[in-house]
């Protein structure tokens, strides 16, 4: 509702009260009463909602700021919607997981943000964890049921972030949690083409054994020793290559 017309019914009602308004009968007071009542709860509604907007928009502010602890007063004052989105679709929970703010996850996910909210492209929460070489939050939302699986529109799975970021931690926390090294995305790259690509050793030596085709090709045709290769990781190409 627009703030002019909450200023009218605002006038209207004070006018009612001030006894402009005469009552012939109890059917006409009435109905009186039931508009007057129905002003009221839209004075109250549209009241509570720019409450609601401005500490949105403080808390977007907040965490894009690092200010973890600013963002948790907001949350705890509980005059939010933890479920809340903006432009990119995300979740007070999908940026606070990005940031790695683990006791704003838990705050979030206490008051009933959803662990496995997707956004625009898909993504869970789980899947900005996995940007963070910290494995904590990610295992704050395993425990808190996140989908290890999980896959964006891209068929890009978390273990795959994992991947592409080269943290061995929260791909191990995966893999014990339940994620696939063979899920394919919709280019048909695994996890191990991007740890080779990335040139991420250690990343390499957890995928290589729980990969059933290592040498698998992708939609470009490309092995994840091609990509070592064509990179000049050679401690990558060597432990692909296999013994001798």
């Amino acid at each position: 509702m627009e703030m002019v017309d909450v200023q009218r019914l605002g006038v209207a009602l004070a006018s009612a009260i001030d006894g402009e308004v005469r009552f012939n009968d109890a059917a006409t007071y009435r109905r009186w009463l039931r508009g007057a009542l129905w002003i009221m709860a839209a004075l109250l509604l549209a009241q509570f909602s720019t409450r609601v907007l401005a500490s949105e928009e403080a808390l977007w502010r907040a965490i894009e700021q690092d200010d973890e602890a600013a963002a948790l007063t907001l949350v705890r004052a509980g005059d939010l919607d933890v479920k809340a989105r903006n432009a990119a679709g995300d979740t007070p929970l999908h940026r606070a997981s990005e940031k790695g703010m683990r006791a704003l996850a838990e705050s979030l996910l206490a008051r009933g943000a959803e662990v496995n909210a997707r956004s625009r492209n898909g993504e869970t929460p789980l899947h900005f964890a996995a940007l963070d070489a910290d494995a904590s939050v990610a295992e704050l939302l395993l425990d808190a049921g996140a989908d290890p699986a999980a896959q964006n529109n891209d068929g890009e799975s978390v273990l795959m972030w994992a991947a592409l970021s080269g943290h061995v931690a929260v791909a191990q926390r995966l893999l014990a949690r339940g994620a696939d090294a063979n899920a394919k995305d919709r280019k048909g790259s695994l996890p191990l083409h991007a740890a080779a690509d990335g040139g991420h050793l250690e990343l390499a030596r957890v995928l290589l054994p729980r990969t059933k085709e290592p040498q698998a090709r992708n939609g470009a045709g490309r092995s994840a020793l091609d990509y070592a290769r064509a990179n000049g990781y050679a401690q990558i190409e060597k432990l692909l290559e296999g013994p001798d």
